[in-house]
């Protein structure tokens, strides 16, 4: 990309380009190098980078969002389990035509 104009204005009150400091501006363009597998490249560093600053900013918090987090996961489990064991005792055994009919 070509750098932008610098006004005389920018150069006398500022000393050099008036640009964004914000992090956002300093990677406006990475979306359109972002691809499926640099995504995926990227996450392992992105989570650990968050689990270390949850850890530092609160730690019973992090702890008590894991453990409610792992007990949803059982219970979503259990509860597929549940459905599946009550599908095949509404449906049957039998081959998969017999069970759409049924």
């Amino acid at each position: 990309m070509a750098e932008p104009h610098v006004s005389d204005a920018e150069r006398e009150l500022f000393g050099a380009p008036l640009r964004y400091d914000m992090g956002w501006a300093q990677h406006e363009h990475a979306g359109l190098d972002l691809t499926m597998w640099s995504a995926l490249r990227q996450m392992p560093r992105l989570v650990s980078a968050t689990l270390r600053m949850a850890w530092g900013a609160d730690r019973r918090a992090l702890v008590a969002v894991a453990i409610s987090e792992l007990g949803q996961g059982i219970a979503a489990a259990v509860g597929l389990l549940a459905v599946n064991a009550v599908m095949h005792a509404l449906l049957g055994a039998g081959d998969a035509v017999e069970r759409l009919h049924a």
